[in-house]
C-alpha cells in the first residue's frame, strides 16, 4: 500500500515539475506574452507622430470632433511607446487616469495624467499600452471631485475601424440575415425593403404589446435620383420628443440600388430601436445609438424610437428631414419637376419650403415677409434699429452649435428654451404657417411658429398691450376677433391671458425703448414662451413716416392669414388717422412705466409670480410635446407615446 502511495506521490511530482519548466519556457517567448499587441503597433507604427481615430462610450465623455465630423486623436511614437492626445468637448474633468475608478483612487497622484488648455478646450496626453482594444479610463470630475468610469478606444486605422464596428454591428443582428439595402418587399412596392444590417422581423407580439410605436408604421418613398454610393447631408433636422434629447444627426446617406437609408445618431445611448417605414430596426456599433434607416429624401419622415432608460420601454415619436440638393426623389426628377426659386436674401431660404415671393414693404423700414408655398409667410422684426435692445452676436438654437455641460455631457433644451434663444436676436424671426399646413422638421429651432387661423377668426383671441393694436384691427375688418387689452404691457395678467385661450401676445413699440428695455423684454419673452404663446413687437410707432406706420398692418393681416392690401387700399384705408394722438398716448405710456418702476423698483410681485407658475405648470401639459403640440394644432395626429 505504502509502495502504491509513493509511486503515486512521484508521478505527481514528475508531471508538476515537466509543466512548471514548459510554463516558464512558454513565459519567455510571445506565445503568453502580453506585448502582443504592442509588437503589432510597433510593427504598424514607427516612431513618429501620427492622426488616427478614437471613440468613447459617449456618455458624458465625449471626444472633439474635426469640421468632417471625425473624432481624430494624435498617436506620438518613440521608442515603442505610444502616446496619445486628445480633447474632450467639456471642461468638467481636471485629472484622468488608465484603469477603473477603484485603481485611480488607490493610486499615487503623480500616476493622474491632468489637462492642458489648448483652444479653449480640455486636452490630455497619456500612454497607452495597445491599439484597437478597448480600455476603460477613469476621470475626475472639478465640481462634484468624483470620479468617473468610461470606455475609449483608439484604432490604428479608418478601415479598422470600420472592420470593428461592422462585427459590433452584426453581432447585434446575428438573427437577421444580411440582404441587399435595395430589394424589394414582399409586396413588391420597391418602398419597403426587406431585412438589412440593423433590421429584425417585426414579431406579432410587439403589435399587441403596450409597448408599441405610433410613428414610423407606413411605408416611405426611399426612391431617390442619386447615384448609388455614400453622401453627407446638405442639410439635416429633428424635432419631437420631450426635450431631453440633445440632437439626432445624420452620420450619413447611403443610396443602394437607387433606395436611400441614413444613419442617424442620437445623443443617448438608451435607445436600442426604431420603428421606420413599417419596420423595425436594431441599432448598429457602439456608443450611441445609431441605426440604419430607409428615408424619403427632402422630405419629413415619422420615426419612433424606443428608450429603456425608464423603468419600462418607451417610445417616442420623431420627425427627421435628411436633405441634399438635387436629391429629389426619382418619379419627380422622370416628371421634370425643377427646383424651386431662391430667395436674394439668404436668411429667407428655409430649408424644406418652396419659396414664392418677398412683399413689396416701400415705406417701413423695421419688418419684412417672405411667402412660400401652402400660405406660409415668414416675418421678420427688426428690434434693434432706434432702440435700446442689441445683441452681439446672433444666437442660434438649431442645433448645429451644440452646448456642453462641465463633463461633456451635450445640453438638451425644451421647445420654450429653444425659442427664448430665438428672441435673443437683433432680428427675430417668425414662420407663420396655417392651420393644418405642415412644415420641416426642425424649423421650430431655427423661426418661433405662429399658427395662423382660417378665415372663421372668431374663435381667435390676441393678448395686446399695443396702443395700435385695435386700429389695425379694425382697418382690416377683424371685429369677431377677441381682443385683452392692457394699457401697462410691463405687467400681464396671466390669470386672463390663460384663461381666455390667448393665441399671440402683442408688445408695443416703447416695449423696445428705455434703460432697461431689454431686460424686461426678455423676461416678458419667457413667461409667454413657458406658456407657449408667441410675442410680437408692433414697432408702428418707431417708423419715422406716417406712410411707414400705416404699413405695418400689412404685418397685422399676415398674422391674421389675410391677403396683404396693396399701397392703395393702405392709403384709403388711413385717411384722416390722427398718428399724433397715438404718439403721445405711447409717450404718455412710457412715462407712467418709468414712474412705476421708479417708484417701485422692489415691488413685492410674489402673488403675479405664484399665480404665472401656476398657469406655467397647468400649461406644461400641453407644451411638454414642443413641436408636436404645434403640428397638432397645424392637423397633424396628437401622439400618445410622449415621455411623461
Amino acid at each position: 500500500m505504502r509502495s502504491i502511495q509513493k509511486a503515486a506521490v512521484s508521478f505527481i511530482l514528475f508531471f508538476t515539475l515537466i509543466f512548471s519548466q514548459v510554463g516558464f519556457a512558454l513565459a519567455e517567448t510571445d506565445l503568453f506574452s502580453d506585448t502582443g499587441e504592442e509588437t503589432a503597433a510597433e510593427a504598424a507604427f514607427a516612431d513618429g507622430e501620427y492622426v488616427i481615430p478614437a471613440d468613447t462610450d459617449n456618455r458624458m465623455f465625449y471626444l472633439v470632433q474635426d469640421e468632417e465630423g471625425r473624432k481624430n486623436v494624435k498617436l506620438k511614437v518613440e521608442d515603442g511607446v505610444m502616446k496619445v492626445t486628445f480633447a474632450l468637448t467639456g471642461t468638467g474633468y481636471d485629472y484622468i487616469r488608465l484603469g477603473t475608478v477603484e485603481e485611480a483612487m488607490a493610486a499615487d497622484p503623480s500616476e493622474y495624467v491632468k489637462y492642458e488648455e489648448a483652444g479653449g478646450k480640455y486636452t490630455y496626453t497619456m500612454e497607452i499600452p495597445a491599439l484597437d482594444q478597448e480600455f476603460t479610463i477613469a476621470a475626475h470630475a472639478v465640481k462634484s471631485g468624483n470620479w468617473y468610469e468610461h470606455k475609449v478606444i483608439f484604432y490604428s486605422s479608418e478601415e479598422k475601424k470600420a472592420e470593428m464596428e461592422n462585427s459590433d454591428s452584426n453581432k447585434t443582428d446575428s438573427k437577421a440575415p444580411e440582404k441587399d439595402p435595395g430589394k424589394d418587399s414582399e409586396k413588391g412596392t420597391g418602398t419597403e425593403p426587406q431585412k438589412r444590417p440593423g433590421t429584425k422581423p417585426e414579431k406579432e407580439s410587439e403589435k399587441e404589446n403596450a409597448d408599441t410605436p405610433a410613428a414610423g408604421a407606413a411605408g416611405v418613398d426611399s426612391s431617390t435620383s442619386l447615384k448609388d454610393g455614400t453622401y453627407a447631408c446638405d442639410c439635416f433636422r429633428w424635432s419631437g420628443g420631450t426635450g431631453r434629447l440633445a440632437y439626432i444627426k445624420c452620420n450619413q446617406i447611403t443610396v443602394k440600388n437607387g433606395q436611400a437609408y441614413a444613419e442617424i445618431e442620437f445623443s443617448s445611448s438608451s435607445y436600442d430601436k426604431v420603428r421606420a417605414s413599417g419596420q423595425t430596426f436594431e441599432r448598429i456599433g457602439s456608443g450611441n445609438s445609431r441605426f440604419l434607416v430607409p428615408v424619403e429624401m427632402n422630405a419629413n419622415n415619422e420615426v419612433s424610437a424606443r428608450t429603456v432608460a425608464m423603468s419600462s420601454p418607451h417610445w417616442v415619436t420623431y420627425t427627421i428631414y435628411p436633405f441634399i440638393e438635387g436629391a429629389e426623389k426619382a418619379a419627380d426628377k422622370k416628371a421634370g419637376k425643377t427646383d424651386s426659386k431662391k430667395p436674394e436674401n439668404r436668411d429667407a431660404e428655409i430649408i424644406g419650403l418652396e419659396y414664392a415671393d418677398e412683399v413689396k414693404v416701400n415705406h417701413a423700414s423695421l419688418f419684412k415677409i417672405y411667402e412660400y408655398s401652402d400660405g406660409i409667410r415668414m416675418l421678420e422684426i427688426n428690434l434693434e434699429q432706434g432702440s435700446g435692445i442689441h445683441y452681439e452676436e446672433t444666437a442660434t438654437a438649431d442645433g448645429d452649435l451644440m452646448e456642453y455641460d462641465e463633463e461633456g455631457n451635450p445640453i438638451a433644451k425644451t421647445q420654450s428654451e429653444i425659442t427664448q434663444a430665438l428672441y435673443k436676436n437683433n432680428t427675430v424671426r417668425y414662420l407663420l404657417v396655417p392651420e393644418g399646413k405642415e412644415v420641416p422638421a426642425g424649423a421650430d429651432k431655427e423661426t418661433i411658429l405662429v399658427s395662423v387661423p382660417d378665415q372663421a377668426i372668431s374663435d381667435q383671441t390676441i393678448w395686446t398691450g399695443a396702443e395700435t393694436t385695435e386700429l389695425f384691427l379694425e382697418k382690416l375688418g377683424a371685429k369677431d376677433l377677441t381682443v385683452l387689452s392692457e394699457e401697462d404691457f410691463s405687467s400681464p395678467d396671466f390669470r386672463s391671458v390663460v384663461s381666455n385661450g390667448a393665441g399671440l401676445s402683442i408688445l408695443p413699440a416703447h416695449a423696445v425703448s428705455g434703460d432697461n428695455a431689454q431686460e424686461q423684454l426678455e423676461l416678458l419673452e419667457t413667461r409667454f414662451s413657458t406658456l407657449g404663446i408667441p410675442v410680437i413687437i408692433d414697432r408702428a410707432l418707431d417708423e419715422e413716416t406716417e406712410e411707414g406706420k400705416e404699413e405695418w398692418v400689412k404685418v397685422y393681416a399676415a398674422l391674421l392669414g389675410m391677403d396683404i392690401p396693396s399701397d392703395e387700399t393702405i392709403r384709403k384705408m388711413f385717411q384722416g388717422t390722427d398718428w399724433n394722438a397715438y404718439e403721445a398716448a405711447q409717450v404718455l405710456s412710457e412715462e407712467e412705466n418709468a414712474d412705476q418702476n421708479a417708484a417701485a423698483p422692489e415691488a413685492d410681485h410674489e402673488g403675479s409670480m405664484k399665480w404665472f407658475i401656476f398657469l406655467a405648470a397647468l400649461a406644461a401639459g400641453g407644451l411638454t410635446a414642443g413641436y408636436a403640440a404645434f403640428r397638432k394644432r397645424n392637423g397633424k395626429k396628437g401622439r400618445a407615446d410622449e415621455e411623461k
